[in-house]
């Protein structure tokens, strides 16, 4: 193979402008990526999105390649243009022997992408058992905050990952951590209807009165959004029903004001206040419409 076919082999792009050792790395065909990177393939070359060979290697989980490239000096740091490196993808999809391999290395377990996730967030968000279990046994920081201020555990709680919730739980993560609008994971699971997770998190003593920033409790966060096997939880658990955010609006009047009809009926049922007023002096009849105002017409509500 002439020097000049080599190099022009190296240089050609496909359709999604890949290289041949990119799609090489990519489908983990190590005897090719040698043979690439012996004719003069550069390393460390980038597609369109900030890919090298690496981070294709590690997304795809082909450990052979990744190995292969880790000791021929590859840099195990570069991230694609949102910030995304070897380890953050090979933590996401959970490649456990990969992750080993890329920390062995000394990849740098708290990198951060442009949203400010680690590997450990992602693995969390994304039901990564093992690998969550590795990165906290080398010490990856579990308080770790994206730029949204999501922990890993708040991460696992919006996914439902139930069973990394419980481990993380186990080890000591602070269930009352915050992100920057005042939410607990409590309050994400409530909010996203999460059922098994929010009474996973009231078991182990997850506060249900807290506020968020707008002075919401999870219970509240629920009847607005109608999430009704979560509000029917949390009632039996004890929450209070009568709580008020900094509008003074309550669990009965975020869901009749949002249309939540059978939260409306379940919370009446329970005896819920259908009189109580905003602080700008309006009613769960006044802020509704449409089948609940009916409803509530129907049931004498003024």
């Amino acid at each position: 193979m002439s020097k000049s076919y080599q190099e022009g082999l190296c240089e050609r792009k496909s359709k999604f402008d890949k290289n041949v050792l990119q799609m090489a790395c990519e489908k983990g065909n190590v005897k090719l990526v040698k043979s690439l990177i012996e004719s003069g393939c550069n390393k460390e070359s980038m597609d369109t999105d900030g890919l090298t060979p690496l981070i294709y290697a590690s997304r795809d989980g082909h450990l052979e390649v990744v190995q292969y490239l880790i000791s021929i000096g590859a840099n195990k740091e570069a991230k694609q243009k949102d910030g995304w490196s070897s380890l953050i993808y090979a933590s996401q999809l959970g490649h456990l022997e990969v992750v080993k391999c890329l920390i062995a290395s000394g990849a740098n377990k708290e990198t951060k992408n442009k949203y400010g996730k680690t590997p450990l967030n992602y693995a969390s968000e994304n039901g990564q058992l093992e690998v969550v279990k590795y990165l906290v046994s080398v010490g990856a920081n579990k308080e770790s905050k994206a730029n949204n201020g999501w922990t890993p555990l708040i991460d696992a709680s919006w996914n439902n990952k139930l069973e990394i919730v419980k481990y993380l739980i186990s080890i000591g993560a602070d269930k009352e951590a915050k992100d920057k609008d005042g939410m607990t994971a409590l309050m994400i699971a409530s909010r996203d209807g999460r059922h098994e997770v929010v009474k996973y998190l009231i078991s182990v003593g997850a506060n249900k009165e807290t506020k968020s920033n707008n002075e919401e409790t999870a219970l509240m966060i629920a009847s607005r959004l109608g999430r009704l096997e979560v509000v029917i939880y949390l009632i039996s658990a004890g929450a209070y029903k009568e709580a008020k955010d900094k509008y003074g609006f309550t669990p009965l009047i975020l869901a009749s004001s949002n249309g939540k009809l059978e939260v409306v009926k379940y919370l009446i049922s329970i005896g819920a206040d259908i009189k109580a007023k905003t602080k700008n002096g309006k009613t769960a009849l006044s802020l509704s419409n449409g089948q609940t105002k009916d409803y509530l017409l129907s049931i004498g509500a003024k």
